[in-house]
């Protein structure tokens, strides 16, 4: 299974969230209705995708995804 490392943006806080998922539509959706209440991505619900990758090497996906986040 495909695992996926995106970037949301939202316009209102001019805000970007990098995350990790098996679904991206369903993760995007979940965060816009606020479902991860310990997230910072709790601060807006107008989240976008901006830019998504499938990484097969789920080692290289979380290296990948916390140098986005330094």
């Amino acid at each position: 299974m495909s695992h996926f490392l995106y970037i949301l943006y939202s316009k209102t806080n001019s805000k970007y969230y990098v995350g990790e998922t098996h679904n991206i539509e369903e993760r995007i959706f979940k965060h816009n209705q606020h479902e991860y209440s310990n997230s910072f991505s709790k601060i807006a619900n107008d989240w976008e995708l901006v830019l998504s990758f499938s990484v097969k090497i789920e080692l290289a996906l979380y290296i990948l995804r916390d140098l986005l986040k330094e």
